[in-house]
């Protein structure tokens, strides 16, 4: 009887039971840890997909603006165009890009508003003249063709600065 008690009380192994606890908390945590991951890849997915609509708006309302200031004496043209099979908005000849759907409102000077959106499939234009010297742009929002959930939206005043503006009266 004694031999038989110190055999058993010798042995340095594993129990069937510590086993399948050991596997079970092994699993529980793998899957925890994938799932994190996955989220933290999708979240960065969503977080580029943002910066790159704001970093194209951004593009947008620079042309926008450096277009309406540096024409102080001729029309230019803000249009819809057909590039390459994709509607396209054009500022005066440079196209954006064609990965978003583009809806930019723009209300003239004398209260008309125009929207010219690359969803559409009718090409449009708006002609900016010389003596528009402020450019309403109510809203300019782009969504992704890839995820329409994902969009971004802004809108700015463009003004034409004189530089008689800035001359002191004095």
């Amino acid at each position: 009887m004694r031999r038989a008690k110190s055999i058993r009380h010798d042995q340095n192994g594993l129990t069937l039971i510590e086993l399948l606890l050991a596997i079970s908390i092994s699993a529980i945590i793998t899957v925890v840890a994938s799932q994190v991951l996955v989220q933290a890849f999708t979240s960065q997915a969503t977080v580029k997909l943002h910066n790159d609509l704001r970093q194209e708006a951004n593009i947008i309302t620079r042309t926008l603006s450096s277009t309406h200031e540096q024409n102080p004496t001729k029309p230019y043209t803000i249009s819809i165009d057909n590039h390459k099979g994709e509607q396209v908005l054009s500022i005066n000849g440079h196209l954006t890009n064609s990965a978003y759907d583009i809806e930019l409102i723009i209300k003239q000077e004398s209260g008309q508003f125009v929207t010219l959106d690359t969803s559409d499939s009718v090409p449009s234009h708006l002609t900016i003249r010389p003596e528009d010297r402020i450019l309403y742009v109510e809203q300019l929002r782009l969504v992704s063709k890839i995820n329409s959930d994902m969009g971004f939206e802004t809108s700015t005043i463009i003004k034409r600065v004189n530089r008689r503006d800035f001359r002191d009266d004095n």
